[in-house]
């Protein structure tokens, strides 16, 4: 059987049927929570709270959508792989004709990759309802500016969504990865909390959580290859 090793058709032919696996479960319709709840969340937040600014708004939307984001985030890159290592169908991904980096980039991909689209695209709408809020009591504004908060969020949650996807190949399960993925979060929302507060949150700090996040998925994926199995 002809294997598609790290080609282009090889990537996408896994990321396809990844995708055509998520239309046949229910995890699919996760993905509309931070782009629903999220921005409905935000305005009835609002609407409760009285918030009269737009910084103000636009701070507690990014909170609510991000959180409900790094929820969805945890389960679906914990079960990306964590899934199938509780099944003990790890070696099943050998019998594909895909290659090993196929299969992983595909798992990244659908597991972190899609849920953070799904949160850019719920941050988006927090920010451009923001601008929906009458001018009121002046209150905190944003310190960095839309873009780079909404980017930094996004950046932290790579980074989450990473070392919950690449925990069970130590763990061995989903549930591992889980208790591996909200130990992260805590302290990556205090770390994002002080460098907030203390008006530290720059772009380097963006920078230094994606290298983070792209060095943990290298790291996962020798991992990988080394696994029994896998291919």
């Amino acid at each position: 059987m002809t294997r598609a090793g790290g080609s282009r058709s090889g990537a996408g032919a896994a990321i396809s049927w990844e995708l055509r696996r998520w239309q046949r479960s229910r995890r699919v319709y996760l993905l509309a929570v931070p782009l629903v709840a999220g921005p409905v969340g935000s305005l009835v937040a609002d609407l409760y709270l009285r918030v009269g600014s737009r910084g103000a708004a636009t701070v507690l939307g990014l909170i609510i959508v991000a959180a409900l984001a790094g929820l969805i985030l945890l389960d679906l890159a914990a079960l990306a792989l964590g899934e199938e290592l509780e099944k003990g169908s790890l070696a099943n991904w050998s019998l594909l004709p895909i290659g090993r980096p196929a299969l992983y980039l595909s798992r990244l991909v659908t597991g972190v990759g899609i849920p953070l689209v799904s949160f850019l695209g719920g941050a988006g709408l927090v920010v451009l309802a923001a601008d929906l809020v009458p001018a009121g009591t002046p209150s905190p504004a944003l310190s960095i500016g839309p873009l780079p908060a909404v980017l930094g969020l996004a950046a932290a949650l790579f980074l989450l969504g990473t070392i919950a996807f690449i925990a069970p190949l130590w763990s061995g399960s989903a549930s591992g990865a889980l208790s591996v993925g909200v130990i992260g979060g805590f302290a990556l929302v205090t770390l994002l909390a002080y460098l907030w507060l203390e008006h530290t949150l720059s772009w380097g700090v963006v920078a230094a959580l994606v290298v983070a996040g792209t060095v943990a998925a290298g790291v996962g994926y020798r991992r990988f290859l080394r696994s029994e199995g896998a291919g």
